[in-house]
């Protein structure tokens, strides 16, 4: 479960919230084990047994059972940062929903959404690959109720759902379900979802935008990529950095559409360091260049970005058990 994540930007709402309910959001998080400095960037990544430990005590404390649909009102399309640019400048609800099903995986892992239509009818899921996450109610509520929201806010309240699904059990009290929603509730219902006409997958978004929407797309499309084999671009961008004698994480970090702790985080998931990483490529070109040519240790240790050659060999040694001259010596008497 520890490689599912969401977007602390989705979260950007939950001290207000809690402070509102009586409750102290600082403690919440620390009973979570969540810093709240997560907050300062709205990229870093929350695992998923964070999350739910922070639903589930925030409840016990609050004592309110419909937190997961308060959260996710307070979710806006501001909230996913270039994503939620890219779906308000679409055309209509349909491209909207489309371009964040597509794109979402980027930012959030472990839940996904579908849209099905049939008929006059359509319906858009969400879809729990972390079963922890679907047998949470307040979790439930808040992919429901975000996406509910979202569809709302682009369109500026002209999209209108005719009926809301839950998989869970029918609650001591529906009012407030009733009240929020103003359509009907279905609960122990077979999926989690919102019920609407199909008709309305074509309504014209107002801030719809051509442009913007095809140079956020590029941008977004970018992130994906990134995130495929990121480890890999991660190494491209070091062994190109090193040719310009730069090997610093900020030197790295510039490269991608992200802050720095949400990079460290991407690497953590990976089970590496940015150090790590560095290190295995600079002693391969070291092994290398030690191999294959005659150039200096003073030189070698330069290539390498190392302050000194007296740094160089240090490593070197700690990490051969020889120094850069020996391990020279002895590679060429093999060969």
């Amino acid at each position: 479960m520890s490689t599912f994540h969401i977007r602390s930007g989705i979260l950007s709402s939950f001290p207000d919230v809690i402070t509102e309910l009586g409750g102290n959001p600082d403690t919440l998080l620390q009973a979570a084990q969540i810093p709240p400095i997560v907050f300062n960037d709205p990229e870093a990544p929350i695992a998923h047994t964070a999350f739910l430990r922070l639903l589930s005590e925030s409840v016990k404390e609050t004592g309110c059972e419909h937190l997961g649909l308060i959260l996710g009102e307070r979710v806006s399309d501001q909230s996913f940062g270039l994503l939620g640019m890219l779906a308000r400048s679409s055309s209509t609800v349909e491209e909207a929903i489309n371009v964040l099903l597509k794109h979402l995986k980027v930012f959030s892992t472990g839940i996904t959404r579908e849209i099905h239509s049939d008929g006059h009818i359509a319906h858009l899921d969400s879809i729990f690959e972390n079963k922890e996450m679907e047998r949470s109610n307040q979790a439930v509520q808040m992919s429901v109720t975000m996406s509910w929201n979202l569809c709302r806010k682009l369109t500026q309240n002209l999209w209108h759902p005719t009926s809301i699904y839950f998989t869970f059990d029918e609650p001591r009290n529906k009012t407030f379900y009733r009240r929020f929603f103003n359509v009907p509730i279905i609960f122990n219902s077979e999926f989690n979802g919102i019920v609407f006409h199909t008709n309305d997958l074509s309504l014209k978004l107002p801030q719809s935008d051509t442009h913007l929407h095809r140079e956020l797309k590029k941008q977004i499309e970018k992130i994906d990529v990134i995130e495929v084999d990121f480890i890999t671009e991660v190494e491209r961008i070091i062994q190109k950095n090193l040719t310009m004698g730069l090997c610093s994480i900020d030197a790295a970090v510039q490269f991608f559409p992200f802050q720095k702790r949400t990079f460290q985080e991407k690497l953590k998931k990976s089970d590496l360091s940015y150090q790590e990483i560095l290190d295995r490529i600079r002693f391969s070109k070291a092994e290398l260049h030690l191999a294959s040519s005659s150039i200096s240790i003073s030189q070698l240790a330069d290539i390498l970005c190392y302050t000194s050659v007296g740094v160089f060999s240090t490593v070197f040694r700690k990490r051969y058990g020889i120094t850069p001259s020996k391990w020279r010596k002895e590679h060429k008497k093999i060969t």
